[in-house]
């Protein structure tokens, strides 16, 4: 027999939870050697990604029927996956959940079945008064357990912006995250994308400001149609869509993208140059500069050199040879937390100091590369003031011959720095900043 959808999701979760393996990469390799129906193929990854993303609240509402702590690691998934089924999908039977749950105990872990019964039984009947902080003396703890967010996490976004957007936030964060195209403008206009995603069936909703940015409800069907492998469009968040508009290199001028992979950024600042002038793009992996190739191939982008480097070690001949730079720096990802659901587990605040030295070294080698009255934009995909405001305050701290500059975004006008809030503008959490070089 083949193995079912919650089976594989169980091997999903043991590898994510013993292995530490990424969740994404784990329930890709898996799903392609699986034979299932498209139906379960969306339940496993369902059941994946929501027990992952929900683990701390499942956790407080397990604690009243058992000793979370004292549980069996491999029952504690089979409960936790299970609990998720029983809240969260409601189209699914109480009685296929606790069966089939009880099936695999007696697989994985024989002697707990009659345990496991009995918790997801007694869960059902709602036996027990689960215990959560009160929502209005314990609010910090109450969010944290709630929406199932490190502690840490939470008290520094409340601090950053109150309770109310945090709560906001965190909602959010638990949601799908929109899946986001952009027209190669290179080959195609948006009424190319737009013909084929009718053909197709596609619901879509096409940015009011930014054209070539088109909100799709399925990327599946698409990244399998021929439009895909002719270079029509890339998939790439309407957020990191901005940081190249930001930029806005001239047609004939030389850039640097100093973090390139994927490619997104690079391959749509060729487009704004249309193809013109020359771009440099580097990363100091060789298998990320492989997707960055990828990507200049499909899309036809003939105006960029591709450099397997370390960004703060370029050569000399690069030194103040720039007209424009784009940073979109490594960070702490807490901008893409619906994409990433495994992301709110694996990162601690003890990570953040190797990050900000890293983001630091990255400017001030922008500052060197940079030639005088060059562009250089720094973005992450986070939402932390350390990595973001502060970072930028401190730059130009050490760089005086740097100085913000204005620009306008999404119809917003910015003083040089501009935050995304992604329950606003319903794409990730990103951060913007654009400074000139000399007068």
């Amino acid at each position: 027999m083949h193995p079912t959808a919650r089976f594989l999701a169980f091997v999903i979760l043991k590898d994510i939870e013993q292995n530490h393996a990424y969740a994404n990469l784990s329930l890709n390799k898996t799903l392609s050697k699986a034979i299932l129906s498209d139906e379960d193929r969306r339940l496993t990854t369902e059941i994946v990604y929501g027990t992952v993303r929900m683990r701390l609240h499942l956790d407080t509402e397990l604690n009243a029927y058992c000793d979370v702590k004292k549980t069996d690691a491999q029952v504690l998934l089979l409960l936790r996956m299970s609990v998720y089924q029983l809240e969260y999908l409601s189209n699914v039977p109480d009685y296929a959940v606790i069966n089939e749950a009880v099936e695999m105990c007696k697989r994985v872990h024989p002697r707990s079945s009659g345990f496991v019964n009995a918790v997801l039984r007694a869960y059902v009947r709602k036996d027990k008064n689960i215990r959560w902080p009160d929502k209005f003396k314990q609010r910090n703890q109450y969010i944290s357990k709630w929406y199932s967010f490190p502690q840490w996490m939470v008290d520094q976004w409340i601090k950053a912006y109150g309770f109310e957007e945090t709560e906001k936030l965190c909602a959010y964060f638990n949601e799908p995250a929109p899946s986001w195209i952009r027209v190669n403008t290179l080959r195609y206009t948006p009424e190319d994308l737009t013909a084929v995603l009718n053909i197709i069936g596609i619901k879509y909703n096409q940015h009011h400001l930014i054209k070539e940015a088109f909100q799709v409800e399925s990327l599946q069907p698409l990244l399998r149609d021929r439009a895909f492998s002719d270079g029509m469009f890339i998939v790439q968040d309407l957020s990191a869509m901005l940081p190249a508009l930001v930029l806005t290199p001239e047609k004939e001028s030389t850039v640097l993208d100093m973090c390139a992979a994927p490619g997104g950024k690079t391959t749509q600042l060729s487009a704004i140059m249309q193809n013109g002038g020359h771009i440099t793009a580097c990363d100091i992996h060789e298998k990320r500069t492989a997707l960055i190739k990828a990507n200049i191939a499909r899309l036809n982008a003939g105006n960029i050199t591709v450099l397997c480097d370390d960004a703060t070690k370029l050569s000399s001949d690069y030194i103040r040879r720039f007209d424009y730079i784009l940073l979109d720096a490594p960070c702490s990802g807490l901008g893409v937390l619906n994409r990433r659901p495994d992301l709110r587990w694996n990162k601690h605040r003890s990570d953040l100091s190797d990050i900000l030295t890293l983001q630091e070294k990255l400017l001030d080698s922008a500052a060197v590369y940079a030639a005088n009255r060059s562009v250089l934009v720094y973005s992450t995909c986070t939402l932390n003031a350390a990595e973001n405001e502060e970072q930028v305050e401190k730059f130009l701290s050490r760089h005086i011959d740097f100085r913000l500059a204005e620009f306008e975004i999404l119809g917003e006008k910015c003083d040089g720095m501009h935050t995304i809030y992604p329950f606003q503008d319903h794409s990730d959490g990103f951060f913007m900043a654009k400074m000139v070089k000399g007068e």
